[in-house]
């Protein structure tokens, strides 16, 4: 087998490393934009849970007033005289 030479096979096969190294370029910045959106979801994931964390301690705290408001009589009517008391 004869392995070509000169001027043209340099010229090809700096071309064909120029080309591995812009994909390999080019898989390292899609690898570090994965991890950097793997990262944003996660940060994410956590704000919502704590939102939902939150929200839900309010609407437990409001359960519990409506609860205790709804045992005492928000005001009393006289029925003979129709006055509030």
């Amino acid at each position: 087998m004869v392995f070509p030479s000169g001027p043209v096979f340099l010229i090809r096969f700096n071309c064909e490393q120029s080309h591995r190294e812009e994909v390999d370029r080019i898989k390292r910045d899609l690898s570090f934009a994965n991890e950097r959106a793997e990262d944003a979801t996660r940060n994410k994931s956590s704000e919502v849970s704590g939102m939902l964390s939150k929200y839900n301690r309010q609407l437990t705290e409001l359960e519990d007033s409506l609860r205790v408001r709804t045992k005492e009589p928000l005001c009393e009517v006289n029925l003979t005289d129709f006055s509030y008391r």
